[in-house]
C-alpha cells in the first residue's frame, strides 16, 4: 500500500508524535481504507516511514491496541475494525 504519510509536526500544542501516527491509522480504519485483517507496518517500518524512534512507533501501536482497533501477535499487527 502506497499512501502519502503526513510529516510529524513539532509545533506547540499539537498531539505528540505517537498520537499523530495513531490518528492517521485510526482514520484509515474508520474510513475503510484499512479493513479487518489488514496488516499494519512493523514498528521498524513505522519508525522509518514516520522518521521517529521505534519507541514512538511502538507507542502508537499500543494506543491503537488499547482502543481495540488492532490485534498484535508475533507475526505483526492486524486491523480489528470498529465493530470488534
Amino acid at each position: 500500500m502506497h499512501t502519502i504519510i503526513p510529516p510529524i509536526t513539532g509545533i506547540h500544542r499539537t498531539p505528540p508524535p505517537y498520537m499523530q501516527i495513531a490518528d492517521y491509522y485510526r482514520e484509515l480504519i474508520s474510513t475503510g481504507a484499512l479493513r479487518d485483517g489488514d496488516r499494519l507496518p512493523t514498528v521498524a517500518d513505522l519508525a522509518e516511514t514516520w522518521k521517529c524512534s521505534p519507541g514512538t512507533a511502538h507507542k502508537a501501536l499500543r494506543q491503537l491496541r488499547a482502543e481495540r482497533l488492532i490485534n498484535t501477535r508475533r507475526q505483526g499487527s492486524t486491523v480489528r475494525g470498529w465493530a470488534a
